[in-house]
């Protein structure tokens, strides 16, 4: 499925103030949800070790999503995180339509740009989904013990930083 992004005008932006009540305004407000929804649960099969090691991941990715969302994708419009049977659903909404894609080149000092990739590299499934008014949907799963990475998507084999496996689209 052929897929295309379209450069638009960043107007309507939304500050951490005009975000809706439920959700958080903030990269840390997002982690302390996530933190206390996988504090809440229980891990199957998870000794402290490991049990922390998940822990750490999905507060890295809630961090990298959200970040992204707010620095990238005109303003977050939604956020879940919830337990599954495998290990921990995120999903994020924004404004932008346009896809993710790495920042940084090998070789190259400069700070930041890094965040897809690690996203990438911690989730063992991502799906984006474009919403109907607008905007796109990030959903991934951080997976309980050792992660699969979603590699087609780490590997950025359409030059977009979404392996064209990952994608999905909100038609129909």
């Amino acid at each position: 499925m052929e897929q295309r992004t379209v450069e638009r005008e960043r107007t309507a932006t939304l500050e951490p103030a005009d975000l809706p009540e439920e959700l958080p305004r903030k990269a840390a407000a997002a982690r302390e949800q996530v933190r206390d929804l996988v504090s809440a649960g229980e891990l199957p099969g998870a000794d402290e070790a490991a049990a922390k090691a998940f822990l750490g991941d999905a507060l890295l990715v809630t961090s990298e999503l959200v970040t992204n969302a707010l620095r990238h994708g005109d303003g977050m419009t939604d956020f879940t995180a919830q337990l599954t049977a495998d290990g921990l659903e995120i999903t994020v909404s924004d404004r932008s339509p346009l896809l993710p894609r790495p920042q940084f080149k090998e070789g190259d000092p400069a700070i930041g740009g890094y965040g897809w990739f690690l996203i990438q590299h911690l989730s063992a499934g991502t799906t984006i989904s474009s919403l109907p008014d607008g905007g796109k949907r990030i959903a991934v799963r951080v997976p309980f013990g050792a992660a699969e990475p979603d590699r087609a998507a780490a590997d950025d084999q359409d030059g977009q930083g979404v392996s064209s496996k990952s994608r999905t689209s909100a038609e129909g």
